[in-house]
């Protein structure tokens, strides 16, 4: 029985173990322009607006840190302080997670799942001004992007689930 329900799951895309946990990220192709600007050189330069996560897990618990840009990097959003940017909770298949943007003032609210070994981000609700998108699939990074140990999850307070 516990092996159909595993195989049910596997079929419908999601990981009855969906760990969230590491180092996310998207970077966007190029929009063509024309008559060609600034952007279109920056293009050409390989400059790409990108969306990257890093996430980690204690017990229920939550954490993680976002970097989002937009307008080929002359507008960024990151955590400028070290202290997790995103708190939430474990769900059964991702987590509901809480953004706050210490470069814009904008926060909200996201899940994420993990589907066919891509994280994909949700933003239900936000306010204010921020960069982060309010769709995107991110793909699994090697390393960190964060320096250093991050701080614990224990000495942050998840907000009240959504």
């Amino acid at each position: 029985m516990i092996g159909l329900l595993l195989a049910a799951v596997a079929a419908a895309g999601g990981s009855a173990d969906a760990d969230i946990t590491g180092h996310w990220r998207v970077a966007w192709a190029c929009v063509q322009r024309t008559p060609a600007d600034v952007y279109t050189e920056r293009c050409a330069q390989g400059v790409r607006d990108y969306f990257e996560l890093e996430l980690w897990s204690e017990g229920e618990a939550v954490c993680g840190a976002y970097s989002a840009t937009a307008h080929l990097g002359n507008r960024i959003d990151e955590d400028e302080d070290w202290g997790p940017s995103i708190v939430g909770r474990n769900t059964s298949d991702g987590a509901r997670l809480h953004f706050h943007s210490s470069s814009w003032g904008g926060d909200g609210h996201a899940t994420v799942r993990i589907r066919q070994d891509k994280l994909v981000w949700h933003v239900t609700d936000r306010h204010g001004e921020s960069w982060v998108p309010p769709d995107a699939v991110l793909s699994r990074q090697a390393g960190h992007y964060l320096p250093g140990r991050p701080p614990p999850c224990s000495a942050v307070s998840p907000p009240a689930a959504q």
